[in-house]
């Protein structure tokens, strides 16, 4: 603290689902826990926003800053974070996928970590992911949901489409399969009036992974969203 007090270092933390445990191979933080964490930042940090930086103490600060950051926008963050950062009186930044929010539907990455953690031996056994060898992978459902999460969020957004015609089918034939859920359009505005919004591009796209013209115009088409239903 003292270090960060010195040179006047800007802290972003970033969280994403915070819930209890579930199903998915790719594990959520824990409320219990997030609420000590936060409550600790809240007794040692200055919290602030992106937007409220100008306003925050520049002379004489007593606290390092700090930001609290969400990405992606799950439900989650209204049914357990809200209520913790509520009580504390919190303000932080969130940053939705726009086109997951309208569609409901999270990116491809975090369905397949849900599917891993999900789905019966038999139906993972069977899987079939283009250009990523399954066999001989002796892993638990944690680490082999990583691996398959990490291989489909770094491909240019063009291939995630197909790959997402490709695995949902496969991945319905679990009757039981329930992915993270995420936040419609009402929920980011209700979120709005209390928590500072991003957005995290429209699709979840890994921008190194696209071109300069892409993402232009992916800035071009957020910007546009936010006019429109922010």
């Amino acid at each position: 603290l003292d270090f960060a007090l010195k040179i006047r270092l800007l802290i972003i933390l970033n969280f994403h689902k915070i819930a209890p445990p579930d199903q998915s191979s790719w594990k959520p933080f824990d409320p219990i826990i997030f609420r000590e964490v936060m409550r600790y930042i809240n007794e040692n940090f200055e919290v602030s926003t992106f937007s409220a930086l100008k306003d925050s103490k520049k002379d004489g600060i007593d606290r390092p800053r700090i930001i609290i950051s969400f990405d992606d926008g799950y439900k989650d963050f209204i049914e357990y974070a809200m209520p913790i950062l509520f009580e504390l009186g919190v303000r932080v930044n969130q940053n939705v996928i726009p086109n997951c929010a309208i569609k409901g539907i999270p990116p491809l990455n975090v369905i397949a970590a849900d599917w891993i953690g999900q789905a019966p031996l038999g139906l993972i056994q069977k899987l079939d992911v283009p250009n990523f060898n399954l066999a001989g992978i002796n892993k638990n459902r944690d680490t082999l949901g990583s691996l398959i999460s990490q291989f489909l969020k770094f491909m240019p957004f063009a291939d995630q489409k197909k790959y997402f015609n490709y695995l949902l089918p496969q991945f319905l034939e679990f009757d039981g399969f329930k992915w993270t859920k995420m936040m419609n359009l009402e929920d980011v505005k209700s979120v709005s009036s209390i928590h500072e919004i991003g957005l995290h591009s429209m699709n979840h796209e890994s921008m190194n992974q696209e071109s300069d013209s892409y993402f232009q115009q992916d800035l071009l088409d957020c910007s546009k969203f936010a006019d429109q239903e922010l």
